[in-house]
């Protein structure tokens, strides 16, 4: 599970913490005393864990079986044809190569 720190925010003209300073980050006990209200909030913001990426082989994979199964499902007797069709195509897709 992610953990999180607090955050002392100065408000800022607009009284919205987003468009505000930071002060001081820490845990809940650390940043209370820098609370003034209408002036300092607290915020929790939590640790996000970096977001995983498939390589380029998982990709393609991925997306191979996803085509397959969506055309199965939607055209069972047709399937074989249409994704040769969508393939050829659209090779560098179904090669995992990314945008």
């Amino acid at each position: 599970m992610a953990g999180g720190y607090y955050a002392a925010i100065q408000l800022g003209p607009c009284k919205r913490p987003c468009k505000g300073t930071v002060i001081a980050t820490g845990t809940a006990e650390e940043v209370e005393r820098y609370w003034i209200p209408g002036e300092v909030c607290i915020g929790w913001y939590p640790n996000y864990e970096p977001i995983r990426r498939l390589s380029q082989e998982g990709l393609a994979s991925a997306r191979k079986k996803r085509l397959r199964r969506k055309l199965e499902k939607k055209f069972p007797l047709f399937a074989d044809q249409f994704e040769e069709a969508e393939h050829r195509a659209r090779p560098q897709f179904f090669d995992g190569v990314r945008d």
